[in-house]
């Protein structure tokens, strides 16, 4: 590209409240019309650089040097007021979690109008009107009805339709992008890229996009600047970013990255499943025409909807089956009826051949010790008053396995096993890492003995070397003590590096089912593959949002929609996402 940068950002760097730097000599420059990726993982600046641009650092941080120029002026020098006529109308910006950036009290017509008439002055019907040709834009049904709607009445992949047309309303020469697909099924994350493109091309804005996902990097950069503990590592075209990197640091993070292609399922997992397949002994689980339904609505116009519907899986011990599809599928709710935290209507589950709905009392808990939990949340699933060691050393006191001084040297012990210093049990979760406080996670899960885990989304929010080495751990964890894992995902790359089988669900039924290399390289259902189709690869040469022409209404969704062998839009988002055209 010619002429003169967009935006020009020279020498930033940002201190913390005790003068500690977290970002040092940071400085890109982006062009009209591109997008520019800043990758890296947790704690390397990225957020950090972009919050800096729009003054929405929090308080105890501040600029300590550098310029940002854009339009002429210096970013980093204008004040509070300034910046509010650049925020929104000329810098737009989509948040990372859009139910925590849109207003849960307010309509989602009032939050959209609200910057039409305070940046262009417009009066309350003609902003409206403008607010709905933008949600119209980003292909959601019935704008002018979204407009009277809550943002908890929209599912996550509208409400990230919305925040990115309340960020293109004002038509912005540059949008922020932070993390705009996390937590995301595939199939809305691929719309969700696909209309980041064009918007690009309708309007020629340029993006900055700020991820962890090396897959979203290469489907949508053009050049790539990485970001290691505040500083810069390296900087160029996205394709020499990934066929030449030059830091060791980006080789590391790149090797990190899982895939989803063919012919990458790791050998490890091929030859466990060959040997699963061919033992012929009693599963550890056995689901048995499983269905459960809930009741939904009002008093008087109650919905009958179907969660899982005559579900039947079986996992041999040392196995991980993978549960994938979307949300809604009826994934979590499976596994929740595993756990016993959701009573089902009909079927049986079988945990080494003993029904777990019909055995009651102390004989029920008995059996329920065998199968614990990973949550997708560890700073959720864990107390944040609790010290590490006396949550891990929890349930072997409640059970009445261990007691006192020999429960907490069993907690050292687990966190040993999971790779962390035996000191770690006098800190609290907020001292630890996302990644190490998963860790602790599956020590706590463990240390019990169990026959089963069941991992509901372990991975999601971790970096991608982070989530490397908690696989590598759980895979080893594994292979050692003979567990069955029913791995709950909807990260079709993490599924292929972990599993030796995959049940895809929709709707609640399994719609398809076996090992893992034939189902993700050789799918037969059209619902399997499209999610396949939707995934990121992490090749910027097999990229499919960085080129224009995405700008028909049912343009969006047509490369998924045709591996479905459909003529209108994606199958899956249609069951996720009614209101999405």
């Amino acid at each position: 590209m010619s002429g003169a940068p967009l935006l020009a950002l020279d020498g930033l760097s940002i201190a913390g409240g005790h003068g500690q730097i977290l970002v040092e000599d940071v400085g890109f420059a982006i062009n009209p019309g591109e997008t520019l990726a800043v990758v890296g993982e947790s704690g390397s600046g990225k957020t950090l650089t972009a919050l800096s641009l729009l003054g929405l650092l929090p308080e105890r941080l501040r600029v300590t040097g550098g310029a940002a120029r854009f339009g002429g002026q210096d970013l980093l020098r204008l004040d509070d007021s300034a910046l509010q006529h650049v925020r929104g109308a000329a810098i737009g910006m989509v948040f990372q979690e859009p139910m925590s950036a849109l207003n849960p009290v307010v309509t989602i017509g009032t939050q959209m109008t609200e910057a039409l008439r305070i940046h262009r002055g417009l009066g309350r019907a003609a902003a409206a009107a403008a607010a709905i040709r933008a949600l119209d834009l980003v292909h959601l049904r019935d704008p002018a009805g979204l407009m009277r709607r809550y943002p908890h009445q929209l599912s996550g992949g509208m409400r990230q339709r919305v925040m990115i047309a309340g960020a293109m309303v004002l038509e912005p020469a540059l949008l922020i992008a932070d993390e705009p697909t996390t937590a995301l099924d595939v199939t809305v994350q691929m719309q969700i890229l696909r209309l980041l493109a064009e918007m690009k091309a309708r309007f020629g804005t340029a993006i900055l996009l700020i991820t962890h996902d090396m897959g979203v990097v290469a489907e949508c950069a053009d050049r790539v600047v990485v970001l290691r503990q505040g500083r810069m590592q390296e900087t160029g075209p996205v394709g020499a970013i990934f066929h030449a990197p030059r830091a060791a640091y980006t080789r590391t993070l790149l090797a990190a990255v899982p895939r989803s292609d063919a012919g990458t399922t790791p050998p490890a997992v091929r030859s466990a499943a060959a040997g699963a397949a061919g033992t012929g002994t009693p599963p550890v689980l056995a689901i048995e025409r499983v269905s459960r339904s809930f009741r939904a609505g009002g008093l008087f116009r109650r919905k009958h909807h179907v969660a899982v519907d005559g579900v039947s899986l079986a996992i041999a011990a040392g196995e991980t089956l993978a549960l994938v599809g979307e949300s809604g599928s009826g994934k979590t709710t499976l596994g929740r009826a595993v756990l016993g935290l959701e009573e089902i209507d009909a079927g049986r589950i079988l945990l080494d051949g003993t029904d777990l709905r019909t055995t009651r009392g102390a004989a029920r808990q008995a059996l329920r010790r065998h199968v614990q939990i990973v949550f997708q949340d560890p700073y959720a699933s864990l107390d944040p008053r609790m010290k590490v060691g006396d949550a891990i050393a929890e349930p072997l006191t409640l059970l009445g396995l261990l007691r006192g001084a020999a429960a907490r040297a069993r907690a050292r012990a687990l966190l040993q096993e999971v790779g962390l210093p035996a000191d770690f049990a006098d800190r609290y979760p907020h001292q630890l890492s996302g990644g190490q406080r998963q860790r602790v996670a599956i020590a706590r899960a463990i240390g019990i003995g169990p026959r089963l885990l069941v991992a509901d989304e372990p991975t999601s929010s971790l970096d991608v070397s982070v989530q490397a080495h908690v696989l590598d751990l759980m895979a080893t964890l594994q292979a050692r003590l003979g567990l069955a894992c029913l791995f709950i995902s909807h990260d079709l790359a993490i599924v292929r590096r972990v599993a030796h089988r995959v049940a895809v669900m929709r709707a609640g039924r399994v719609v398809e089912t076996g090992p893992v290399d034939a189902v993700l390289d050789r799918p037969q259902d059209p619902y399997t593959r499209a999610l396949i189709a939707a995934v990121p690869v992490p090749d910027p040469n097999r990229a499919r949002c960085r080129a224009g022409g995405l700008v028909a209404p049912t343009g969006i969704d047509r490369g998924v929609a045709d591996a479905a062998g459909t003529g209108r839009g994606v199958v899956p988002c249609g069951a996720a996402d009614p209101a999405v055209r």
